[in-house]
């Protein structure tokens, strides 16, 4: 049986040659208009405020996001097809706070204890559009945040009045304007049997080499739909895609190639995967018979891909604003601000609109935030000098507002 045909259902466009195309398309239908999730968190958030608003503690701020994924992977190894999936899913993070904007349930107890988590198990929302499935898993999940506020800020307030007075006097909270924003939904659009060939081709040379244990080559199609809303007014969502190429291999030690694009044609061809391939080959193969070296300590020159690890993990986490408040980490560049951290020649922005950079995609491009804040280019260091710091709703000292630099995972807290 030979079927060939596109259909494109809110969120997906699938195409598929063969048997399993209804598997997928089936997968794909009843993804309708959206506009009713945010309706229904808008219809949630303003009854919890109300109702939680006559308790002897009311929450003065609360916000819902729910983040989906939908899209389809493939996978294979050593030239075998492994998997063929599609996959849709919906998580709800809620930020409840207690208290006020100077002293809430979220402030980080002295000593580096914390009843508030970076992470958490985020709760499964509906993937329909039920406005009352929704709302119901919104209830809950607010009641259970609101309790845990409770006793969050009963022992920040113990904590406040036995430790010493902080150097950092700033907000909890920052005071934010409301935006409101609603982009149309976008929908992946890819071959998945096209694919499903190229990871079996990607992933074929490694049989020929006995020595490599393990080899992978998988494609992922993704499109990250994000609803918000606060009590504040704010109303957003924002809707992005990215297709992903990944190639592993392993024998003594693993080595990869990880490609990343906002649309397909920003993938590399066949003729530069064979080609890395081949690379990622010949280097497992060099490591297996190479000497062990020595510890060194000395000058050393990084390739660019190797220097761009180095520099966001050595710089760009340290001028996140919120690690300049929490004593549990390292307050790296506190006291530095207008002082010279790089040679003149060396400015450094971090722009949240930039899809593209000298021919390639950049992962990550946004227009608004985690907390709903529309993302600003931000200079953090000019001709040498710090002047600025990434910026979420968490004040400090000088820096009282955000920049739209709240970022974070489902399941996450922002940072």
């Amino acid at each position: 049986m030979s079927t060939t045909g596109d259909r494109k259902t809110g969120g997906w466009m699938v195409r598929r040659c063969g048997y399993l195309a209804g598997a997928v398309l089936a997968a794909a239908v009843g993804n309708a208009d959206e506009l009713p999730v945010l309706d229904a968190m808008r219809t949630e958030l303003d009854r919890s405020m109300e109702v939680l608003g006559a308790e002897d503690v009311p929450p003065y701020f609360l916000s819902y996001e729910i983040t989906e994924n939908r899209g389809v992977s493939v996978g294979a190894s050593f030239g075998s097809l492994t998997r063929s999936d599609p996959h849709h899913q919906r998580f709800l993070d809620v930020d409840l706070r207690v208290g006020n904007h100077g002293l809430d349930n979220t402030r980080q107890l002295r000593g580096g204890s914390r009843m508030r988590s970076r992470s958490y198990n985020p709760t499964p929302v509906p993937v329909g559009s039920d406005p009352d499935a929704i709302r119901a898993v919104l209830w809950w999940t607010t009641d259970q945040r609101y309790k845990t506020a409770r006793e969050q800020l009963t022992a920040v307030q113990t904590d406040v009045r036995v430790s010493v007075e902080t150097e950092d006097k700033s907000d909890d909270f920052s005071r934010e304007q409301a935006f409101r924003s609603v982009e149309t939904p976008r929908f992946v659009d890819v071959d998945v049997g096209a694919w499903e060939r190229k990871v079996e081709r990607y992933s074929a040379p490694f049989a020929d080499h006995g020595k490599i244990y393990q080899a992978t080559a998988s494609f992922s199609a993704n499109v990250e739909t994000r609803w918000f809303v606060n009590s504040e007014g704010t109303e957003i969502r924002t809707s992005e895609n990215v297709y992903r190429l990944f190639v592993y291999a392993a024998t003594v030690l693993p080595l990869y190639k990880d490609y990343a694009a906002l649309s397909p044609e920003g993938l590399p061809d066949d003729e530069t995967v064979a080609r890395d391939v081949a690379g990622l080959i010949d280097t497992l193969l060099a490591l297996r018979v190479a000497p062990l070296v020595e510890p060194y300590t000395g000058p050393a020159i990084l390739t660019g891909q190797a220097s761009g690890v180095f520099f966001h993990e050595i710089l760009g986490h340290r001028l996140e604003g919120h690690r300049q408040k929490q004593e549990s980490d390292g307050q790296t560049f506190k006291k530095q601000l207008n002082e010279r951290l790089l040679p003149e020649n060396f400015s450094v922005y971090f722009d949240p609109a930039l899809t593209a950079y000298g021919g390639t995609d950049l992962a990550g491009t946004y227009r608004y935030d985690n907390q709903g804040i529309k993302g600003q280019r931000v200079t953090v260091i000019d001709k040498g000098v710090l002047k600025n710091f990434l910026m979420a709703r968490t004040p400090i000292d000088g820096f009282p507002k955000s920049n739209g630099h709240g970022r974070k995972q489902a399941g996450y807290r922002t940072v």
